[in-house]
């Protein structure tokens, strides 16, 4: 649902893996779009171990990485209802390549 939400604020961009778990299937189909992600995964544990395994893959890739944390809140779509499209937006430009 998340992914819905971030295309509903604008950001028509995003996409998201079946899950939390990155395959090399989906690093081939983001090469063919992109060279550049931002992460920006759930907040809790399970968020932030999916990034952690995500980084290096892609990384090896040859795709560029920077990561979006969501804290304080859960997700981005709780981001973006609780302070807006703009603070993410902030947020994804001020994001640090990893």
């Amino acid at each position: 649902m998340d992914v819905l939400f971030l295309h509903q604020a604008g950001f028509s961009n995003a996409v998201k893996p079946m899950g939390t778990q990155l395959t090399e299937e989906h690093i081939k189909i983001l090469r063919k779009y992109t060279e550049n992600v931002i992460i920006s995964y759930d907040a809790d544990s399970v968020g932030k171990a999916a990034a952690r395994r995500a980084i290096p893959i892609l990384r090896d890739a040859g795709i560029s990485v920077k990561v979006v944390n969501p804290s304080p809140y859960i997700d981005p779509a709780a981001l973006i209802k609780a302070e807006g499209t703009e603070r993410f937006q902030k947020r994804l430009v001020e994001a640090k390549v990893v």
